[in-house]
């Protein structure tokens, strides 16, 4: 309540690339899930200590630590990428009619 806001430079996502649409993690501790394979990511001072201690540095696992970013609709078990989305996007078109038509949330208390 009392803590001031986080600062931006300590972003843990990027924003969405303005091509794919993908975001890529910025922090990792043990893995580099999404991490893009930059100079600095791999050759910056926070990958020398990651790999002084023993730890894996971004590209190190291949495409199997997906490299190339994520998307909201990816994120799962493999079994399931990129399933449910136009199903989500149907129902976010039916609440946003649902809302339009009666002027208030359609979440909202009725009574």
């Amino acid at each position: 309540f009392l803590m001031p806001p986080r600062p931006t430079s300590r972003r843990y996502v990027t924003d969405p690339d303005p091509i794919t649409g993908r975001m890529y993690s910025t922090h990792y501790v043990k893995e580099p899930w999404y991490n893009q394979p930059t100079t600095w990511a791999r050759w910056g001072p926070a990958a020398w200590a990651t790999w002084a201690f023993g730890g894996m540095l971004p590209g190190d696992g291949g495409q199997e630590m997906k490299p190339d970013g994520f998307l909201f609709e990816d994120i799962g078990p493999k079994a399931k990428m990129g399933l449910g989305a136009e199903e989500t996007r149907n129902i976010q078109e039916v609440v946003h009619a649902a809302a339009m038509a009666s002027g208030r949330c359609p979440f909202a208390f009725k009574g």
